[in-house]
């Protein structure tokens, strides 16, 4: 569990810097305590899940954006269109996701064919 809440501080702090926010004035924002945001980024305290909503909403992310934790190395334009993605089946129906997985999982089965990875497709 520890661990979850490390990485998930580390997101917050990320986005939190990402807008410019100090944490005084993040703190303001969601109505917390300059200390429990701290506690929170260091990943020692553990948010309910209201708490979650209204700093996802001070951050302008979605709750679930908070949870795109990146690996260690990974670049931020992998992070970036991972979110794309995300986003481009956010709210469709679970046959049209299931449905564009499948059509990506063709196009990677090709893809990774070495006679068409250097043509351009």
């Amino acid at each position: 569990m520890k661990d979850i809440l490390k990485r998930l501080g580390v997101r917050i702090r990320e986005e939190r810097k990402k807008v410019g926010l100090t944490q005084e004035r993040f703190a303001e924002k969601v109505g917390l305590s300059v200390d429990y945001i701290g506690y929170i980024e260091r990943g020692k305290q553990a948010p309910y899940l209201r708490t979650l909503e209204r700093i996802a909403k001070a951050l302008g992310v979605e709750i679930y954006e908070l949870f795109l934790f990146r690996e260690a190395g990974k670049k931020l334009d992998e992070e970036a269109a991972i979110k794309e993605l995300i986003l481009s089946v956010q709210n469709r129906k679970p046959e049209d996701i299931k449905f564009i997985a499948s059509i990506l999982r063709q196009i990677f089965e090709k893809w990774n064919k070495p006679d068409l990875r250097n043509t351009g497709i």
